[in-house]
């Protein structure tokens, strides 16, 4: 696949989801992201946007570094002649041994993307890569009306044209202009010209401020073009699909600290499940609380500490189970939107459950 940028010169169109399943991952996290653009460095190629700034499922472009001058992308929006048509995972991930093993301590160094990437802009969100539903100012009012209701939303976007919003309705606004003397007969009549635009490079916690405040932002594209709406519940939902996985660990961490303090381990030994590098811990009185993740599973692994566990199950498949969630545990502790994957998910659900069991 970078070989054949590089020859020919001519970029590549790819989603950024098919670029991770080249490198046989799911989502972007701060290892992987390292990882990714490590090697596409050393493949001489980059892409525009950065990968890691897009939605997963957005669009981005593959270029040869040496076609792009001193690390400075096309202008915004500029079309790229001869671009090369989105290429199938399965045809071009022909040039890669294995599937490679991306480590919490591999040898990339920081650069300035790690900086530039200070916060998580709305670009990562799905709402604000979703062409919303809208209607144009003349629009009849029985229009309005029936995408409010056909669509279920809350707010309908008015727009001249893809770069030029007049206003938000709401059935609030739609209130208004009823109770306000004549019924309104089109769009333009009942809507609210107070509407926040921002674009895809916004911070999401800055989105998230008005958002609070109006309900609703629309997000603006690199074209100048309307490609998004976050509302209240979208963020909402984001917040749920991100905090659940945090809820898990924090659960399964408990269960396995009471499985612990079962054990009525002494201060000795306590002692000894603390790297021994780690002087305040290992010189001070401590006990189950004081642990991380990863001194309960070492303590755990010890068989005079399972034999006290009681525990009428597998002591190195435990371990195992213990392990993985520990790394999907490391990821996690890395804010990103694309959040895991669904099977790290349901790994969290079930370990959970059986931990509720013992």
């Amino acid at each position: 696949m970078a070989k054949q940028v590089v020859v020919t010169g001519r970029p590549l169109t790819i989603s950024v989801r098919q670029l991770l399943e080249f490198f046989w991952q799911e989502r972007r996290g701060k290892y992987v992201t390292r990882y990714i653009r490590s090697k596409l460095t050393s493949l001489g190629v980059e892409t525009d946007p950065p990968f890691e700034d897009e939605h997963i499922d957005g669009i981005i472009k593959l270029f040869p570094r040496e076609k792009r001058g001193p690390g400075r992308p096309p202008k915004a929006g500029k079309k790229t002649p001869g671009a090369v048509a989105v290429v199938p995972p399965a045809l071009v991930v022909n040039d890669t041994e294995s599937s490679p093993v991306i480590e919490e301590n591999i040898p990339v160094e920081d650069s300035v993307e790690d900086e530039r990437r200070s916060y998580l802009p709305i670009s990562l969100l799905s709402a604000a890569n979703r062409k919303p539903v809208s209607v144009r100012p003349g629009d009849e009012i029985e229009t309005v009306v029936f995408q409010l209701m056909s669509e279920g939303l809350a707010h309908l976007p008015v727009l001249r044209d893809s770069r030029s919003p007049e206003g938000i309705i709401t059935w609030q606004s739609l209130g208004k202009a009823n109770a306000g003397g004549d019924p309104p007969k089109t769009a333009r009549e009942c809507l609210d010209v107070d509407v926040r635009v921002v674009g895809l490079d916004t911070p999401l916690f800055d989105a998230v401020r008005d958002i609070i405040k109006s309900g609703v932002v629309l997000v603006r594209n690199k074209s100048n073009e309307i490609c998004g709406m976050l509302t209240a519940q979208d963020i909402a939902e984001q917040f749920v699909a991100l905090s659940e996985p945090f809820l898990f660990l924090e659960q399964i961490e408990n269960h396995l600290r009471n499985l612990l303090i079962r054990a009525k381990l002494s201060q000795q030994e306590l002692n000894s499940f603390i790297d021994p590098a780690d002087k305040r811990r290992t010189q001070g009185k401590i006990t189950v609380d004081d642990l991380t993740f990863g001194e309960y599973l070492r303590a755990m692994s010890k068989e005079e500490v399972w034999s006290r566990l009681a525990l009428r199950i597998n002591r190195k498949l435990f371990i195992d189970r213990m392990d993985k969630v520990r790394e999907i545990r490391n990821s996690v502790m890395h804010f990103h939107p694309d959040g895991i994957s669904d099977g790290d998910r349901e790994l969290l659900a079930k370990t959970r459950e059986m931990l509720q069991g013992l």
